[in-house]
């Protein structure tokens, strides 16, 4: 878990910049955001919300995030490039051999490749192994640079830089003052708190999705509302501590498919990461390819989902669609999942086939209106 990217955007320009407060304020905003979630979470509103989603949008959500996450290990493996002057992405230029993306970007094909052929083989712990073998051959390619290696440095120089402030957010001028203030703390409110919730539960979806046979996957997991209330606690947490919502991350995904499918996987992975704060700079030394070849495999593993969407119908076929290509072509989960679940209700409601949803979905349809209407564009 960590702080999400989509919230961290929509608290700094909509909330910050769009709503004027400060950051100390938004900060108590993203905590009483938490509460709201664990509520929620404690009432069993997330089952239904996980219910009211259709089998074929579930699919999409899992397909469209292993293209989000394909899409970012390609960036970060420098194997695509975006080029401000034609406003598009280009390949790197394999002729540039002198050029530090151009290496990273041979590395991370070379460990694809590696991993892909351990995979077909079925050799257990393929992903690792490509992992070790990119960071070897890293040293000839000139990709690790130890200068300047100062191991237990790790920069924490303080906590609580920032404290949730809940002074001013309610301007008590005017009683016409009060009302908009309120109103619009109300909105950000939830709308946070929805953004947690659609985060988590999609993540969810996929992840399970590998776990699970597809016949059973519009079943509700019992281990969902655990998740979520440790969601909503660390969102509070992450708010005192000084960050933006944490959320669970669509990386998650890698530890089960090298196996891992028990919360003992993620103690450990976390036990890893605290270590790691006193070795950051050595850390550091890791190169961008060897991450990049982790995210494409889980990305390619998690778009298989797609195969299972009912394309006959179109009315299952386009919000899948739509859902699936506008996660990394908007670089947003949240918008993604908005558009598919907007689009399945119109389509279904237009079409007389209202059996195919409930008070859940359009709810939740409503709450993604208003989430796209302040996300920034």
């Amino acid at each position: 878990q960590g702080p999400s990217l989509t919230i961290r955007t929509f608290v700094a320009y909509t909330v910050c910049k769009g709503f004027g407060s400060s950051y100390s304020q938004a900060l108590a905003l993203v905590l009483i955001s938490a509460v709201v979630f664990f509520i929620l979470s404690l009432t069993g509103v997330e089952e239904k919300i996980h219910k009211a989603i259709p089998n074929n949008l579930k699919l999409a959500l899992s397909a469209g995030m292993g293209l989000f996450i394909i899409h970012k290990g390609l960036l970060k493996g420098h194997i695509i490039e975006y080029k401000a002057n034609i406003d598009s992405a280009v390949l790197f230029n394999v002729r540039s051999l002198e050029s530090e993306a151009t290496r990273t970007a041979l590395l991370a094909l070379i460990g694809l490749l590696i991993i892909a052929v351990l995979l077909k083989k079925g050799i257990h712990g393929a992903i690792f192994i490509g992992k070790l073998i990119c960071i070897a051959l890293a040293v000839p390619f000139g990709l690790l640079k130890g200068a300047d290696l100062k191991l237990f440095s790790y920069g924490i120089s303080s906590f609580n830089t920032f404290k949730p402030d809940f002074y001013g957010l309610i301007n008590v001028s005017s009683s016409s003052a009060i009302y908009t203030s309120v109103s619009s703390l109300l909105v950000i409110i939830v709308s946070l708190a929805i953004m947690d919730i659609m985060e988590t539960v999609t993540v969810y979806i996929a992840m399970n999705s590998i776990v699970i046979r597809d016949e059973h996957a519009n079943s509700t997991p019992k281990t969902i509302p655990h998740m979520l209330e440790m969601d909503s606690l660390t969102t509070g947490i992450g708010a005192m501590l000084g960050a933006t919502s944490v959320s669970t991350y669509a990386e998650s995904v890698s530890g089960i498919v090298e196996g891992g499918r028990t919360g003992l996987t993620a103690v450990f992975t976390g036990l890893m990461f605290f270590g790691s704060l006193f070795i950051t700079p050595l850390m550091k030394l890791m190169p961008s390819a060897a991450t990049a070849t982790t995210l494409i495999i889980t990305g390619i593993i998690m778009v298989q989902a797609i195969k299972n969407i009912d394309f006959k119908d179109i009315g299952e076929a386009m919000p899948a669609v739509l859902a699936i290509f506008l996660m990394p072509l908007l670089n947003s989960i949240i918008l993604g999942i908005s558009v598919g679940i907007i689009s399945y209700c119109i389509i279904h409601t237009l079409t007389g086939h209202r059996e195919k949803l409930n008070v859940y979905m359009y709810i939740l349809a409503m709450l993604c209106f208003v989430i796209t209407l302040f996300l920034p564009s």
